[in-house]
């Protein structure tokens, strides 16, 4: 879980991405060689703790289509804490 908030944490902070997608975090991931059995279920689970980490922000029409997922304020606090933590492995 704490690899996809910080993949998060990448794409939104240091590339200025809006909004994000599980694909696009999850491809990240697995071309770093820590790719996630179910980045939707992580994702699910940061949304679900409080404060909440992850918020999602939008859904396609159909059933099939890919959600939109944006860090909140306190998502991004966790991952510098991360950053700035010894010992936490973000280094």
């Amino acid at each position: 879980m704490e690899k996809v908030l910080v993949a998060a944490y990448w794409f939104q902070v240091n590339q200025k991405n809006e909004d994000l997608d599980s694909t696009e975090l999850n491809r990240a991931l697995k071309n770093l060689g820590h790719a996630s059995s179910n980045v939707t279920r992580d994702l699910d689970a940061l949304i679900s703790r409080t404060p909440r980490l992850v918020m999602q922000v939008s859904k396609g029409p159909t059933k099939s289509a890919r959600k939109r997922y944006k860090l909140t304020r306190e998502g991004i606090r966790a991952v510098e804490r991360m950053l700035l933590t010894p010992g936490s492995g973000a280094h």
